[in-house]
């Protein structure tokens, strides 16, 4: 199954907020985004951005939900949380667009190369427009 997102943006620029149990920096961004129909794939759909990106490789350094556990190597490592979102929006015609929202953690040893790759991250999905992604 494939979602179409009119849009994907992000609510801030990266920033640090705590270290994790591996003594790793945590940068954290948070998205929104505006899908065209039903999204049962959302965050797999965000990690097939960052792959396509050369961002990301889902199971090694990309995981997903709270309760992954990324590897204690140095990273960096991405784990992408689904947050909820708003209410969806109805079309006149009944259509359904779905408000959909994630929040990005990239953590690393290294505070630049965290920092690095989380401004990638957020370089290349903010202001993702009219794209289809299948997970």
């Amino acid at each position: 199954m494939s979602t179409r997102y009119l849009e994907i943006l992000a609510l801030q620029r990266p920033f640090p907020f705590n270290t994790d149990a591996n003594n790793r920096i945590m940068f954290s961004v948070n998205f929104e985004a505006l899908a065209a129909a039903p999204s049962d794939d959302w965050e797999q759909e965000l990690v097939k951005l960052l792959t396509t990106a050369g961002l990301a490789t889902f199971g090694t350094d990309t995981f997903i939900g709270p309760g992954s556990d990324p590897p204690s190597g140095a990273g960096p490592y991405i784990t992408i949380i689904d947050t909820g979102g708003r209410a969806p929006d109805e079309t006149h015609n009944g259509s359904i667009y779905e408000r959909l929202s994630a929040q990005i953690v990239i953590r690393a040893v290294d505070y630049q190369v965290a920092r690095t790759r989380a401004l990638a991250v957020w370089r290349e999905l903010h202001g993702q427009r009219n794209v289809t992604v299948a997970a």
